[in-house]
């Protein structure tokens, strides 16, 4: 369900930003990327989250995704992997959805008391800024809210 809608002008190209709310595989979100959150390092699909929603519904182990560009060691804290139809694996779509996604990012939430959800979303619009920088361009970006589920931010 579509909340609100909302253009933005950053200088360049205007963008749109939009809000909804559901079940990712029926709201029909067509997007280069979609990006989720995880506790560092840790990718076991706890029931509840979308790792294991993404196991479930579309045949997708997060932590096994090859990576194509690595920022884990760094102060941005993710990783994306590269376009999924090259992976390997027998990728599925759950039936009757149109939700698609090209390539999924990870934003890995430290295990930090008191930190709050803007470390997280610092991270992530960090990663977006690098990712042009890298060849790797997704101008359409799906995330549900960051580090809400069992990490709990």
């Amino acid at each position: 369900m579509l909340l609100n809608a909302f253009d933005v002008d950053p200088g360049a190209a205007e963008r749109t930003v939009e809000l909804q709310w559901g079940e990712l595989f029926e709201l029909g979100i067509q997007s280069d990327l979609l990006v989720i959150s995880a506790w560092e390092g840790v990718y076991d699909p706890v029931p509840g989250t979308l790792v294991q929603r993404l196991a479930q519904a579309c045949n997708l182990d997060v932590g096994t995704l090859p990576r194509e560009l690595d920022l884990t060691g760094s102060r941005v804290g993710a990783w994306i992997s590269p376009p999924l139809q090259q992976l390997a694996g027998p990728l599925r779509w759950p039936a009757g959805t149109s939700t698609r996604f090209s390539r999924l990012a990870v934003v890995e939430s430290p295990r930090l008391a008191g930190t709050g959800p803007w470390p997280v979303f610092s991270q992530l619009f960090s990663l977006l800024a690098l990712l042009p920088l890298q060849g790797i361009h997704c101008p359409v970006v799906a995330t549900p809210l960051l580090s809400a589920g069992n990490q709990g931010i």
